[in-house]
């Protein structure tokens, strides 16, 4: 039997286990309610979490929280218990997936946050997953957050595509471009920038840009005005396009224009310059100021009046000096008063003068003359000329003249005109008077050559040969006297304008051949061979006068000829104005020199004094030529070589066309 001691001490144990297991069931107790807390502490942070966190086995999601709902595109939490993660992964980011649930099932692992694609109802979404694995009796457990960057994927692709087209638009920019940070380095270079300034972009970026770009003179005044702005964004040039130098890398300086803005960026103020090299537009104006200047000291220094008005007339944009000089007014009165200068222009020239100033502001060149009338009573010509100046599109914008005095110039014309009629009165009465006297020498002249062809005609009936010679003298003397008389009466006809042609119809080649015919015994005393070559035509013009024309050429030919030839050559010409009739009288002669050629068919020319008293004439024979030659609608013209020879072209129309002046 137990003793009393025994039982006393299976008391006491059995006390002291009912004790140890209640203490140690209080314990598990509060490690209990201990759980719970945190659990639920743990699942009020899942609820309140703007990620996504989903807490998965290998068989599939085993817990995940409202914001995973949103993420999965699922109506609620619940319905993504049991499913995978990868499942749910897009086409494009399969691969990856895989690698990452292999690297977390495999062994306690964090991973880092990795960018994937997911499908989110029918949707695809870009979604940033960090995850980690830990392991407990039934195997691996993953815990993953992810997080919904769909939209800042979107900003930042949108900040990328802005920023894009913020460097296309600054690199084709033709200006420069330039931003400068809170420490005064540069921070932005574009294309632009490097053609005008010359640095490359690697060369410019976070250099002091004062340093680089100021010249130096000018540095210290920049650079005191940088704590300024950078402390409070304001500064002189803020806000503001001013002319400025710039030094360019291989240390030339250039004018630019700078436009210069402020940039706020994390609190600090930036500098944000456009540059543009105005340089060629300096050198532009100051070659326009120096061209201004010539023309200043030229149009102050001639003795035109230079004069510029403003398309509407109402104003005078300059008149020179001149002007007070020839109207005796001052210029202050144009300026006032566009109007005044016409005060003074005399009464009878007024009307006409205030069309004619009134026509230039119709966009057309305009010249007239007219008198003025100074205020100490001189009267003045005036010679005005002036033109129009449009812009690229054709509008006036100026109207820009001359004017001058011809005051000698009127007062010669008149004297000239005067000494003009003078002289045709002269040549007048001297033609009446020459077609007078030869009238009245070819009368008793014919009575002398009727007389000594009868008394050789008499003397030779009854066989008195004693004076043949003497009279046939008489009568060359007499026949050579009647030509020339004949030619005077002509060009006396010529200028007097009473030459009265007989148009008929006649054949040319017959008329040539006769010519040549009687020019034979000429010809022959001159050893000269005469080859003709006509092409038959019959013209309508004076047969006679055309003779003339051809014996006077011809004649010549053969006179100035010796043991050479003459040619006669004649042909029909079609042109479109009409057809003519061209002979060319060609031969080997003495030929006749350029001086003389220029003044060959004038009155009374010999090619030399020489000339004349070797093969005599008076010189008129061609003069008249050439002048019928004109009155019938054709002309005479003349090609010479000295010691080589000559020729003629007498052109003729084949149809009548006389009647016309004769030019000179």
């Amino acid at each position: 039997m137990p003793t009393a001691f025994e039982h006393s001490m299976v008391f006491v144990l059995f006390v002291a286990v009912v004790g140890l297991v209640l203490s140690r069931k209080q314990s598990i107790e509060r490690v209990k309610r201990g759980a719970e807390k945190s659990e639920r502490r743990f699942r009020k942070l899942l609820e309140i979490s703007p990620d996504a966190i989903v807490v998965s086995r290998e068989s599939g999601i085993t817990m995940a929280n409202a914001a995973a709902a949103k993420v999965f595109g699922v109506a609620t939490s619940d319905a993504l218990i049991g499913r995978r993660l990868h499942d749910f992964m897009a086409p494009g980011s399969q691969a990856e997936s895989s690698r990452l649930r292999q690297a977390l099932f495999s062994g306690p692992v964090q991973v880092t946050p990795h960018d994937l694609r997911l499908l989110s109802g029918d949707r695809e979404i870009d979604v940033e997953i960090a995850g980690a694995s830990y392991f407990d009796d039934e195997g691996a457990i993953v815990q993953a957050v992810i997080r919904d960057v769909t939209d800042r994927k979107r900003a930042e692709e949108a900040l990328r595509a802005s920023e894009a087209r913020v460097r296309a638009i600054t690199d084709s920019a033709q200006n420069a471009i330039i931003m400068m940070d809170s420490h005064g380095a540069i921070s932005h270079w574009n294309l632009a920038a490097q053609t005008i300034l010359g640095y490359r972009w690697e060369e410019a970026i976070g250099k002091d840009l004062h340093e680089l770009l100021v010249p130096e003179r000018f540095r210290q005044a920049h650079q005191a005005a940088i704590p300024e702005f950078l402390r409070s964004g304001r500064g002189n040039l803020v806000g503001k396009t001013v002319e400025l130098s710039a030094c360019r890398k291989d240390g030339t300086e250039i004018a630019v224009d700078l436009s210069l803005s402020r940039v706020g960026l994390k609190g600090e103020w930036h500098a944000l310059g456009i540059l543009r090299d105005i340089t060629p537009r300096k050198e532009a104006e100051q070659a326009l100021r120096d061209s201004e200047e010539k023309f200043r000291q030229l149009a102050e220094n001639i003795r035109e009046v230079f004069f510029v008005i403003a398309p509407d007339a109402g104003k005078t944009l300059y008149v020179s000096p001149a002007f007070e000089q020839i109207w005796g007014m001052s210029c202050d009165r144009i300026y006032q008063n566009p109007l005044a200068w016409q005060e003074a222009v005399h009464p009878e020239d007024l009307d006409r003068i205030r069309t004619s100033a009134a026509n230039r502001f119709r966009g057309e060149p305009s010249q007239f003359e007219y008198r003025i009338r100074t205020s100490n009573g001189q009267e003045k010509w005036i010679r005005s000329r002036s033109f129009p100046v449009h812009d690229d599109v054709g509008n006036l914008i100026r109207v820009v003249g001359i004017a001058e005095e011809v005051t000698e110039r009127k007062r010669h014309e008149q004297e000239l005109v005067k000494a003009r009629e003078d002289a045709e009165a002269a040549n007048r009465a001297k033609s009446v008077f020459l077609a007078t006297m030869s009238h009245e020498l070819r009368t008793p002249l014919n009575a002398v050559l009727g007389f000594a062809e009868l008394l050789e005609v008499e003397m030779g009936d009854q066989g008195i040969h004693t004076w043949d010679s003497e009279i046939q003298r008489i009568r060359r003397s007499g026949t050579h006297l009647l030509g020339l008389i004949s030619d005077i009466m002509d060009l006396s006809k010529i200028e007097a304008g009473k030459m009265e042609l007989k148009p008929e119809t006649f054949d040319a080649g017959a008329l040539i051949q006769e010519v040549v015919a009687n020019l034979e015994p000429l010809a022959a005393k001159n050893r000269v061979a005469i080859r003709v070559a006509c092409e038959p035509v019959n013209l309508y013009a004076d047969r006679v006068r055309v003779g003339q024309c051809l014996f006077n050429l011809v004649g010549n030919a053969c006179k100035f000829t010796h043991d050479g030839k003459v040619s006669v050559e004649a042909k029909l010409e079609c042109g479109c104005i009409g057809d003519w009739y061209t002979v060319c009288v060609t031969d080997t002669g003495i030929g006749i020199g350029p001086e003389d050629l220029r003044r060959l068919f004038s009155n009374f020319t010999q090619v030399d004094s020489s000339s004349a008293r070797k093969y005599g004439g008076t010189g008129l024979g061609l003069a008249i030529s050439r002048r019928l030659s004109r009155l019938m609608g054709g002309d005479i013209t003349a090609e010479s070589v000295v010691g080589q020879g000559s020729t003629f072209t007498f052109r003729i129309p084949v149809g009548y066309a006389g009647g016309g002046t004769i030019s000179e």
